[in-house]
């Protein structure tokens, strides 16, 4: 079975209660919700967050929208992601961030189907948030804030063996993907039917409020949030929004 994971909380200090602002008068991490679930890959999307009581308002709000949650370890993502994939059975996870509310089925089912397809440990569609990778040669990359990020449960759960490790990446899954000669790991182009998307130089993550009006903006002109990411190219290319990392 194959799950999204939307990891989220709203402790940020950049931008307090970030995952919940609103969109078109809808909280962000429910957009993206909406956003993604009509991928053809998904069996289930849950939104995981911590169990600290400054995320309750975050499980209330998933209750509104009846959207399953699962609360685990606030600093500990990953025991919190196993655990969460175990809750719901998932042998394969699809991760993305409540932040990044711009991410759609489209990228989720074009990384879960190269995954399936070649049998990998590890699958995304590389961006700027790879630098040992990027070290090794040159990738037409996606934008920061669009990732999508598979990987099976059953390597998720070794991240216990390589604590001791220093790794160039913060994220949790950097054992993984910094480990190409133990996992089977892909990391795919924006090229193609994505070729549109080779903005490296762009974020669309909302960690500051100047990002986050960008991506109001966005949601605000098409009055929805069912609009395609080539849409949404042509929007801020047409306006001049400015996104630059």
């Amino acid at each position: 079975m194959l799950g999204c994971l939307i990891i989220a909380r709203l402790s940020s200090t950049r931008l307090p209660n970030k995952n919940i602002l609103t969109l078109n008068d809808i909280p962000m991490i429910i957009n993206l919700f909406n956003r993604i679930k009509k991928s053809k890959s998904l069996d289930k999307i849950i939104i995981c967050t911590s169990i600290e009581k400054t995320d309750n308002l975050l499980e209330k709000i998933a209750n509104e929208h009846d959207v399953p949650i699962f609360r685990g370890d606030l600093e500990n993502i990953m025991d919190r992601i196993i655990k969460c994939a175990s809750k719901y059975n998932l042998t394969d996870i699809v991760e993305v961030l409540g932040d990044n509310p711009l991410i759609d089925h489209t990228l989720i089912d074009y990384v879960s189907s190269n995954y399936f397809e070649k049998k990998l440990d590890y699958c995304t569609n590389i961006s700027q948030d790879y630098k040992k990778q990027l070290d090794t040669k040159p990738f037409k990359c996606f934008p920061i804030g669009l990732r999508v990020q598979v990987y099976k449960t059953a390597v998720a759960q070794e991240y216990t063996k390589f604590t001791e490790e220093s790794f160039i990446s913060s994220h949790p899954t950097n054992f993984i993907f910094e480990n190409n000669k133990i996992f089977k790991n892909e990391f795919l182009e924006a090229k193609n039917d994505f070729d549109f998307l080779n903005l490296p130089n762009l974020t669309f993550a909302v960690n500051e409020k100047f990002q986050f009006d960008n991506i109001r903006n966005i949601f605000e002109n098409f009055k929805s949030y069912n609009f395609t990411l080539k849409e949404m190219v042509n929007f801020i290319n047409e306006k001049k929004i400015d996104l630059s990392i």
